[in-house]
């Protein structure tokens, strides 16, 4: 969550498709420039289990921003006349059948219909189970659809983020540091290890 929020100069409204621990979408949450998360998550019993993790996802199944719809992603995007900022998608891994879904050209382009101008769109990447071929295909997909792609590698080797938008992406430099100097939001990148101002370099 917090790696394309540094694109954006001024994210009101999320979109999240997953919410898996709920770790991304209590990540949104304490960035105060959020005003509302809309959260998609397929399956009821994963948003049972939110309490479990509600330390490392700071208790955002109770966050008054965060709006939880029990839909498919792929659906939701399709049905939906509202607008975005910001669209994280953080399904299960591509290659599973059903999430593969979300990593289509058909589906890239519904949810790029519901960004704003200048609107981010990221996506988190298991590279484990695919080989090289399907990754390069991976990307090609997304540059299909978006006119920019910057490709971020996790600390875990097999995990990537991509961040792409029809807009030329900027890693906002000063508005990292700025962020910086909020508590929330330096432990936040602290945790993923992106702390360091310089990081990009």
């Amino acid at each position: 969550a917090q790696l394309p929020l540094q694109y954006h100069p001024a994210p009101r409204e999320v979109l999240v498709g997953g919410w898996g621990t709920g770790r991304s979408v209590g990540s949104f949450t304490v960035d105060p420039r959020i005003e509302r998360i809309d959260v998609v998550e397929l399956e009821r019993a994963v948003l049972g289990a939110a309490d479990w993790f509600r330390e490392a996802n700071h208790d955002a199944i109770r966050n008054p921003r965060v709006h939880v719809h029990v839909d498919d992603a792929r659906n939701f995007v399709q049905r939906e006349r509202r607008t975005f900022d910001l669209i994280l998608s953080d399904p299960p891994d591509c290659w599973i059948t059903g999430p593969s879904h979300l990593f289509t050209v058909e589906h890239l382009r519904a949810a790029k219909a519901r960004l704003r101008p200048g609107g981010i769109y990221a996506q988190w990447v298991a590279t484990f189970g695919i080989g090289d071929a399907a990754r390069r295909s991976l990307l090609r997909t997304f540059g299909e659809v978006f006119r920019h792609v910057d490709v971020w590698l996790a600390n875990d080797p097999v995990e990537e983020v991509l961040v792409a938008s029809d807009t030329p992406l900027v890693f906002d430099l000063a508005g990292f540091r700025a962020r910086l100097e909020h508590p929330p939001v330096r432990q936040e990148l602290e945790r993923i290890g992106m702390a360091d101002p310089a990081v990009r370099a």
